[in-house]
């Protein structure tokens, strides 16, 4: 999907609209640099609170009003700093000022550190019967801190634990240096007769070549690194599990799982409803697996196998305008009211669009309370960066609209639902180009890419989401982590997840010993959840169901007045049912089915 790169050698060359004018935060440098210096000295006034925060109202209102203000004052010059710093990241004076700037923050965090303990330590009532009149705003807040009570511990049990935690992430730590670091991975010899060294980055990209032979040796070969040092990755990630399981117990939680999801709040029936729906709709993966084996007409159908692209690269040039438009369409299923604000991002710079010299790699969508939420592109004429412009909008519109229905305290939003207005996007995209374009082989591009992600995100996330779930039972139970257990969980599931038509190669086993994720503790489950909301929502919404976009309307304005849970259920998901997943997954099922018919 390549486009016609964008050669600009520097920023004064790109007409300005397509750049970011950061002076509207900050006119110089040197005019951060002095704010940086009113804050630091500001830090000093949380002093006077201290052991007196809940002695009365008057008290308590000006403490958070003061921590607000900092907060907000911090997320400006933040702002202002990293993405000055991101456009080109050779600028030593941003990359100082950022320094400067982190260190702040700590030094705001230090200052500050003894305000959710001392709520804590506070009797519950009394907390609460101080929540009235113009404070009543903050209950919402106070019940996420004092919801934790019960799972905090003694001030010495909890310095204790404090000083540990650096140890916690030793599991994590080495992993990363051996992945990254110590890892010599073999060279094989490419289509070409060429030498090519495998590394991460080249792994799947080299599953992708058309030819079977280098898939293989590059599949045998880099695993096998994993394969001659698993019995040590094994004792790591048995390390890391122990980790969580020790630090559950020590917080009184009932598992592992439980309190890496107390966080945001979220049920483990959300987690548990998200496998059992998945697993209840592995037919359609396996009708896709199957359409691969067809496709790629060989008798048996391996691990080497599952990348290979069954659509030919279809050159769909889309200039930056043009992509615009196309998204601006996409998204006008949603109303004047929001694509009135998606305009107003294209006409005042909310966008820095094209690749410079020494400007960050990528694409995100930045922004507080107080600025506009910004958007970094390293845009190349492609379908693939029009999806990114509606994937960053979607963060943008998702900030934009909680930051106008929300006071500042509750402006933001978690982790849980972050990936689902962006995600939505994306789908909205799909739908208009599919509903646009006729022509065959880009209707299966398209399709394609679509059901690629699908299975990346949705089926893959949630078949490591399994394993994670399996592997802290195996440890709670008394049970041990050998790479020979490993191997046979993974292998397991790898079978149950890919079907008939794969043979699952022993090489594959080791896959676990390779993933980083597995380091994060109950996090990846969220890519599968998000996806599966995104695309339930976008559904809805697509179709007119009664009520569908008021109801996503709400969800992107809620910010964290909820808790992610409440947010979802009041816009019509209720994520502890597998129901919303469900309905998800039929738009896979639909798109393989059709992708049949075309192939």
């Amino acid at each position: 999907m390549r486009g016609v790169k964008m050669a600009y050698t520097s920023r004064d060359q790109i007409p300005e609209q397509y750049r970011w004018d950061m002076s509207v935060l900050f006119p110089s440098i040197e005019e951060a640099q002095s704010e940086l210096g009113k804050i630091d000295k500001q830090l000093k006034k949380f002093k006077k609170y201290q052991g007196r925060l809940l002695e009365n109202q008057d008290t308590l209102r000006e403490a958070l009003k003061l921590y607000e203000s900092i907060s907000r004052r911090l997320h400006i010059l933040g702002i202002y700093t990293h993405q000055s710093y991101d456009l080109d990241t050779r600028a030593s004076d941003y990359q100082a000022l950022y320094g400067q700037i982190q260190s702040l923050m700590a030094r705001f965090g230090e200052a500050t550190s003894w305000m959710t303990p001392e709520i804590l330590a506070s009797d519950t009532k009394q907390v609460k019967a101080m929540l009235k009149g113009d404070l009543k705003i903050y209950r919402q807040y106070f019940d996420d801190i004092l919801r934790a009570k019960k799972h905090t511990l003694s001030d010495k049990e909890e310095a204790l634990l404090a000083k540990l935690s650096e140890s916690f992430q030793t599991p994590t730590n080495v992993f990363s240096l051996l992945n990254n670091a110590d890892f010599e991975f073999p060279t094989i010899q490419d289509e070409d007769g060429n030498d090519l060294k495998l590394t991460h980055g080249n792994f799947i990209p080299t599953l992708q070549s058309k030819d079977r032979k280098v898939r293989q040796r590059a599949f045998k070969e880099y695993y096998s690194v994993f394969q001659d040092h698993s019995n040590t990755l094994a004792g790591l990630l048995s390390a890391e599990v122990k980790n969580n399981v020790t630090y559950a117990r020590a917080k009184n939680f009932k598992s592992a799982r439980a309190a890496a999801l107390f966080e945001n709040n979220i049920p483990e029936s959300v987690y548990d409803a998200l496998i059992e729906a998945v697993n209840a709709a592995l037919p359609a993966m396996y009708k896709y697996q199957a359409i691969r084996k067809r496709k790629l007409r060989v008798k048996e159908l391996h691990m080497y196998d599952v990348y290979v692209p069954l659509v030919k690269n279809v050159e769909m040039e889309i200039p930056y305008e043009e992509g615009k438009d196309m998204v601006l369409q996409a998204l006008s299923v949603l109303g004047e009211d929001y694509t009135s604000v998606v305009k107003k991002a294209y006409d005042e710079r909310w966008i820095d669009v094209y690749e410079t010299p020494g400007k960050r790699s990528g694409a995100y969508s930045s922004g507080s309370f107080d600025t506009v939420p910004y958007m970094l592109l390293n845009h190349q004429d492609n379908l693939n960066d029009t999806f990114t412009l509606a994937h960053e909008m979607g963060h943008s519109m998702h900030s934009y609209y909680s930051a106008q229905s929300q006071p500042w305290i509750y402006s933001g939003y978690g982790i849980f639902l972050a990936e689902i207005a962006s995600t939505f996007n994306e789908a909205l995209l799909n739908n208009h180009l599919l509903n646009t374009i006729t022509d065959k082989k880009q209707r299966l591009f398209i399709i394609n890419h679509y059901l690629e992600g699908f299975k990346g995100t949705l089926f893959r996330q949630t078949m490591f989401a399994e394993f994670e779930r399996d592997i802290h039972q195996v440890v709670e139970q008394g049970g041990s982590l050998t790479s020979e257990t490993l191997n046979d969980m993974y292998g397991k599931l790898v079978a149950k997840y890919f079907g008939p038509d794969v043979i699952v190669d022993d090489e594959i086993k080791f896959e676990w010993s390779r993933i980083p994720h597995f380091y994060y503790n109950f996090y990846v489950f969220q890519y599968a959840t998000g996806l599966s909301a995104a695309t339930t929502f976008a559904k809805r919404v697509i179709n007119q169901e009664d009520g569908a976009l008021e109801k996503y309307k709400g969800f992107l304005k809620a910010g964290r007045s909820q808790y992610p849970m409440d947010v979802l259920k009041q816009a019509g998901l209720d994520m502890t049912d597998p129901a919303p997943i469900i309905e998800a997954l039929e738009t896979f099922s639909k798109l393989v089915d059709e992708f049949d018919e075309l192939i």
